[in-house]
């Protein structure tokens, strides 16, 4: 008589099972720098679309805001999803500081200059790693510090 039973061994489904969590362990530990850089990518994003609306609050004769109703000061730190310009006939649609995604502790700073450079600001968000800093007069730069 022949033996007919087909089938794995103990030992093989093991090694196979090791394998496969070998292979997730890699893959989930690979993504945890893909959501990083795509939490830095979308906050590049909301800043260069801030930078553009607070060039236009400033030449409509706006006034930059942390919360809606305060002008923003050196050192201020914007309020999420609070209006960014007040003062402006012109209501830009993306008139609020967005919100910056969770992970990585994420922060805004706003900083403006004074004297002879009322026009020029810069506004910076950090986390991940990466401290992303936005001004009138330059677009956007990311620095790993």
């Amino acid at each position: 008589m022949r033996n007919t039973k087909r089938g794995f061994t103990l030992i093989e489904l093991l090694v196979v099972i090791a394998i496969i969590g070998l292979l997730s362990t890699i893959v989930f530990a690979s993504l945890g720098g893909a959501r990083s850089r795509a939490r830095v990518a979308n906050v590049q994003g909301s800043m260069r679309t801030v930078l553009t609306t607070l060039v236009l609050c400033r030449d409509d004769g706006g006034k930059i805001s942390i919360d809606g109703t305060t002008e923003a000061t050196d050192g201020a730190i914007p309020a999420a999803n609070k209006g960014l310009c007040f003062g402006s006939v012109i209501v830009p649609v993306s008139n609020v500081w967005p919100t910056l995604p969770s992970g990585g502790n994420p922060a805004w700073a706003y900083s403006a200059m004074t004297g002879n450079q009322t026009d020029v600001f810069t506004f910076t968000a950090t986390g991940d790693g990466k401290t992303i800093t936005c001004s009138s007069g330059g677009g956007c730069i990311t620095t790993t510090p």
